[in-house]
This record gives structure tokens, C-alpha cells and sequence, in this order.
């Protein structure tokens, strides 16, 4: 099964900065698509390790949570696109600013089959 819907709102909620909700929903997408047992195969980390990271109190690693999305997108068929993306207000304000201050514009999400 392969729900672009339900991995776009996992993605997009991590990159807004809702980690627990984020975790949640990576949680909700591996249920409905491959499952733990056959993430752990690919992935050659034992599956409780897996279900812990996903879990309540989980906290992956930014190394873990990439290679996870990375799994989910090779096995699913559904990848995640991020590209800068700025708003006609906020592009009127980038031009007075620095460049290390100009890469922190929000991000869009295009997901492709």
C-alpha cells in the first residue's frame, strides 16, 4: 500500500518542527506500508530497536529518521522532493538580508509515485 498523503503529512509535520507528532505519523505510514518486520530486514537493525525509535518515548537520530525515509521511499515508490520555498512577503524581506539569513525559508514538499 502506498499512501503519498499520509507520508507527505509525516514529513511535512518533521519539517515544521512537531517531533512527536512527526515521530507519530512515520509510525502510522510504516503500520500501513512495509511493517517493522520487513523495515528491520532492509534496514538490518532489530525490529524493537525500530518500534522504540517510532514509539511514545523515542527519540531517533537524525542518521536513524534518514535512513528510516530513505527505506520507506525505496520500498513504497513514494519520495519526498524539499526545496526552498518563499513567500512573496518574505522574498520582499530576504533582499535586505544576509545570505546565512536568507537559507532559513520554509520548505515545500512535492512528492512523486
Amino acid at each position: 500500500m502506498r499512501d503519498p498523503a499520509l507520508f507527505q503529512e509525516a514529513v511535512q509535520t518533521l519539517l515544521q518542527g512537531d517531533i512527536d507528532a512527526g515521530r507519530a505519523a512515520i509510525l502510522d505510514y510504516i503500520n500501513a506500508t512495509l511493517g517493522f518486520e520487513k523495515l528491520s530486514a532492509v534496514l538490518g537493525r532489530p525490529q524493537k530497536n525500530l518500534m522504540r525509535m517510532f514509539g511514545p518515548d523515542g527519540n531517533p537520530t537524525a542518521e536513524n529518521l534518514l535512513g528510516v525515509i530513505g527505506v520507506l521511499q525505496a520500498e513504497t515508490g513514494v519520495h519526498a522532493q524539499v526545496r526552498a520555498a518563499a513567500d512573496s512577503a518574505r522574498a520582499r524581506r530576504n533582499r535586505d538580508l544576509s545570505i546565512r539569513e536568507r537559507t532559513a525559508v520554509p520548505t515545500a514538499l512535492k512528492f512523486a509515485l
